[in-house]
């Protein structure tokens, strides 16, 4: 395999149910992440292709299995942006985005309170107790959602 290198992405959280020609859509931007400073993608933005490959149809896992990587390295993806003013009696091709984006590790990438929270502030109990659990929970953290919404897939 190839080792436990850090993972990398570009601080995009996306969302698909996988069915056939369904595309991923941009749900949330990291912010200070590649893709936030790369300023092109928006919410609501269809991602096309992930190097060269078309990725409709695909699951959440594998759109991160291909955007994650080795930090520093480049990805190229093609974006749909829905026509603005679009209906379906003066129906516009969307707009295409060719975009390029460098993988970064990003704290923000990994669900953690440590880099916004000022040093010192763990005195109280109570407080350490809840950051350990949400900093060590994989299964994303318990939510208010109800049981019918899974967590959100992690940004990548």
């Amino acid at each position: 395999g190839p080792g436990n290198m850090e993972q990398a992405g570009v601080g995009l959280n996306l969302e698909t149910k996988g069915s056939p020609g369904e595309l991923p859509r941009v749900v949330a931007i990291v912010p200070e992440s590649a893709a936030a400073r790369d300023g092109r993608l928006k919410l609501g933005d269809l991602i096309q292709t992930i190097n060269g490959e078309s990725c409709a149809g695909w699951t959440v896992p594998r759109v991160r299995a291909a955007v994650l990587g080795p930090a520093g390295t480049p990805v190229r993806m093609t974006a749909l942006r829905p026509a603005a003013g679009a209906s379906k009696i003066a129906p516009q091709p969307p707009e295409r985005l060719n975009i390029e984006l460098t993988r970064q590790v990003s704290s923000l990438l990994t669900p953690s309170l440590g880099s916004s929270t000022p040093k010192g502030s763990f005195r109280d109990s109570r407080h350490q107790q809840a950051y350990v659990l949400i900093a060590t929970s994989d299964q994303g953290q318990p939510g208010d959602s109800g049981p019918s919404a899974g967590p959100a897939p992690p940004p990548c």
